[in-house]
């Protein structure tokens, strides 16, 4: 089920990757930026170095 405070689509994400603020340390990159409403709104990507997809989206319901 998807949460409703989620990021939905490839542009969403590209937009937060282009022109969002970065935070950054060995084991996490966390890209983020205003978005006007009065709720927050997040999204995962997690790399292909983390494993296959099992693995991955494991990563994501986990955060």
């Amino acid at each position: 089920m998807k949460e409703p405070h989620s990021l939905t689509n490839r542009a969403q994400y590209t937009l937060v990757y282009r022109q969002g603020k970065v935070w950054a340390n060995s084991l996490l990159v966390m890209k983020a930026m205003p978005n006007g409403l009065s709720l927050s709104r997040h999204g995962f990507a997690v790399t292909k170095k983390v494993g296959k997809a099992v693995q991955r989206n494991r990563v994501k319901r986990v955060l």
